[in-house]
Order: structure tokens, then sequence, then C-alpha cells
């Protein structure tokens, strides 16, 4: 495994990796932000770079919009899209919706736990993005090479016109890292469920897995992991940030990812500079609250006004 202390930075991609020529699209249309495909008007995703499958025709079952499902490997990683039809790439004024699935999971979680908010979004006109960022891998240089390997990969087929972050459990340390670091640009905010924040915390006082798992991750370096915690960031990092965090109460009611230490932490920190530093709590433990994913949906349409 990687343990370089240096991640390097992002790069921005400002070629178009494929032309529409080369795909053989000709006039590629632009997708108005927040404007939904009519079935009339659209026309599915040609085949996109590293497509290894994908579903077509499907439609949301909230606001009918119809969009292609395209699962695609990203410098060996994979990764799954929903793409409104009518979007196309050379596409110009794309929203998307980049999603981080906990712990365990991979990718397939947007078929899963994520499956809800990807056709919330798609009615909003958004792409949206699951990649599998190497597994478990928190805010490791692999995961975060991976990141950065995604950015590069959507940035090079749409014009992207701004981002929006939604992250569960162990997905909240890379979606918190990515916007307190600015490793993406035109980030709008980041939509946090039970989210991780502060990997140091949860492996010195975590569960003996939780201990394990990360300490595997960064070869048990605390040196490391220091460098690659989200919560080492000051405050001003946020500034101009947006950030909204659901979370469990009382603290004790999730001892999977303690809020105190992780949610209640963030927003202490982000709330003196953020432009947003809200939050909403439930009282279901770890577990995704029933509200999250309609809650999410507003959250996305103010942010993205």
């Amino acid at each position: 495994m990687d343990t370089s202390h240096n991640v390097p930075p992002l790069q921005f991609n400002r070629r178009q990796v494929l032309t529409i020529a080369a795909i053989g699209v000709a006039g590629a249309a632009a997708a108005p932000v927040l404007g939904i495909p009519t079935p009339a008007a659209a026309a599915p995703s040609p085949r996109l770079p590293g497509e290894v499958g994908r579903q077509t025709g499907l439609i949301s079952r909230y606001g009918g919009t119809v969009f292609d499902h395209i699962r695609v490997s990203i410098g060996g990683d994979q990764a799954r899209l929903f793409v409104p039809q009518g979007i196309v790439p050379g596409a110009s004024a794309v929203p998307v919706l980049w999603l981080y699935h906990g712990t365990g999971s991979s990718h397939d979680a947007l078929l899963g736990g994520f499956r809800h908010i990807g056709e919330r979004a798609v009615d909003l006109g958004m792409v949206v993005i699951c990649q599998n960022l190497g597994g478990s891998l928190y805010t490791s240089d692999v995961a975060q090479r991976h990141q950065i390997n995604g950015w590069n990969y959507l940035s090079g087929i749409y014009g992207i016109h701004s981002n929006i972050l939604r992250a569960t459990s162990h997905g909240g340390a890379m979606a918190t890292e990515v916007l307190a670091s600015r490793r993406m640009p035109n980030v709008r905010g980041a939509y946090i469920v039970n989210g991780v924040y502060d990997i140091v915390s949860l492996y010195l006082t975590g569960t003996a897995a939780q201990h394990d798992r990360i300490g595997n991750v960064f070869g048990h370096d605390l040196a490391l992991m220091k460098s690659h915690n989200p919560a080492r960031h000051p405050g001003a990092a946020w500034t101009g940030a947006r950030v909204r965090a659901v979370y469990s109460q009382p603290d004790a009611s999730d001892p999977t990812v303690p809020p105190q230490a992780h949610a209640k932490a963030l927003i202490a920190t982000a709330a003196p500079f953020a432009v947003e530093a809200s939050v909403r709590t439930h009282s279901s433990g770890h577990a995704t609250p029933s509200f999250a994913d309609s809650d999410a949906q507003a959250t996305f349409v103010r942010w993205l006004a």
C-alpha cells in the first residue's frame, strides 16, 4: 500500500479527454442546471471511456426523469454513474453529485443505500457518481489518488458547473477532506450523514475493529494518520464552504461514529467561517434516518440556486 506522506495536488484536466467527433456525437446538448430532461427530447448517453456495462432508459420513481446507469473503470477503480438522458459528452453547465460510501461498501452503494438520493439527483438534472475509491481507505493516498482520477475523468467528459458531496459514515472523511482542502473546484456543499471527521480519534478511541481497520490503512503510523486527518484543518479552511451534518442524539445513541468527536466537532470548527454549517438530528443511532433523502434533495436545490 502506498504510504507516501506527499499527496499530489489536484491537477485540473483542462483538456477534453474525448472529443465529440471521437465518440461520434455532433452538436452535444447542454443540460441546464436543475433542468429535467423530458423523454421526448432525451438522448441516451454515448459510450463513455472505460465503460464496462450499462442499463438504459431507467426512470426515476420521484420525478420521472429518464436516465442511464453506467458502470466504468477509472484507472482501475470501479465507479457507477447515473446520467440523465440528454446530458452527453461535451455538455456544459453540468452539476454533479459525488457519493461517498461507508465502510465495507463500494461503488455498488449507488444501487443500494444511495439509490434513492441518486434518483432524486437526476431529477435535478445532476450527473451522479459513486466511486469505490479503493474500498474502505478513508483519506489515504490511494483513496485520494482515485478521487483525483475521478475528477479528471468526469471533468474531461462534461463541462462541470458545480459539485455537491454526499457522504455516509466512513465516507465523511473523504468528503470533508475534499471540501476543506479544496481538492475539487466549485463545490457548493457537503451533506454528511453520521460521518467520520476525525480519523485519529476513531483510531485511538473507537472499537478494536475500527482501530485495526484504520491502522491497516495507514500502517499504524500515527503521524501519517494526522497528516491525512480532515480534523487537522483549521477553521479558516472552511471559509465560504457549506456543510450540513446529520447525526444521532443523544451522543451515546451512535457509538460507531460518536457525534461529539465527529459531526459536532466538524460544525464547531466550520461554523465561524462557513457560509453554512447546519445540522439536523435524529434518533436512529448509526442508521441513516428516513428523512435524509428528501432533506438532502431540498438542500441541494438551495445550494444550486
